[in-house]
């Protein structure tokens, strides 16, 4: 049987925190969605060169 530790605050927190990520997330969309292109370029090719760097970086143990 579980048990819940924080009690009624606890929960109130969470459901807190749940809903500012979520407002931070909808304005994250809505300032990459009024980027400019030269903007969305720049960080898709930042993305997929940080996407690359974590494949090398997780696969170089394996293949030593």
């Amino acid at each position: 049987m579980e048990t819940t530790r924080g009690g009624i605050l606890g929960r109130l927190a969470e459901k807190t925190l749940g809903w500012i990520i979520l407002g931070v997330l909808i304005l994250i969309g809505i300032g990459i969605w009024q980027a400019g292109p030269e903007w969305r370029a720049a960080m898709w090719r930042r993305l997929w060169g940080t996407a690359v760097w974590l494949l090398l970086v997780t696969a170089l143990p394996w293949s030593a």
